[in-house]
């Protein structure tokens, strides 16, 4: 069984380390690390909040991008989902 408190401490103490203003976990910290979201479900939360911020419609976007280290899919792309989830058609 792995030690989820020392885990939690490396991560946060190496977030520390290299200066990281924000932290968006795809976890939930209080339940085991059980996966919350998809890597792809928090850019759409994010890329919602920045529709609604900046007071525009999905129609308005001509491109989309999404940069990861690690995409939640090999193929296609997770901006596609994004894409979907956002319901914008043409980009």
């Amino acid at each position: 069984m792995m030690n989820y408190p020392i885990i939690l401490n490396l991560i946060r103490g190496f977030l520390d380390n290299v200066g990281v203003q924000s932290r968006f976990w795809s976890v939930d910290l209080n339940d085991d690390l059980q996966m919350k979201y998809t890597g792809y479900e928090m850019a759409t939360i994010a890329a919602r909040r920045a529709i609604e911020d900046a007071q525009i419609a999905t129609s308005d976007i001509d491109s989309i991008f999404l940069v990861t280290a690690q995409s939640d899919y090999i193929m296609p792309n997770s901006v596609v989902y994004v894409q979907d989830l956002l319901e914008i058609k043409r980009v």
